[in-house]
């Protein structure tokens, strides 16, 4: 299933790049759709979703911007590569 789905999230992130040509837009909605997401699962209840604590999201900040920077360059080299 991971496989699967890693795989057709490429195939979209090439589609929406040859169609918009703005990687950081298409990143932007990617983690904003993700962030809606959850905020509606904790709203409706549907689970249990931790809330903000600086304490637990201090030690992961520099891990975070690696990580968008890492999607950031990916997406910039699928909007530059051939074909």
């Amino acid at each position: 299933a991971y496989s699967a789905a890693s795989s057709s999230l490429l195939l979209i992130n090439k589609i929406c790049l040859y169609l918009l040509r703005a990687p950081s837009f298409i990143s932007t909605l990617q983690f904003a759709s993700c962030t809606l997401f959850i905020l509606i699962l904790k709203v409706s209840g549907l689970t249990y979703v931790d809330g903000w604590e600086w304490a637990k999201i201090q030690p992961y900040l520099v891990y975070m911007g690696m990580f968008v920077a890492t999607i950031y360059c990916n997406m910039k080299i699928r909007q530059n590569e051939s074909g």
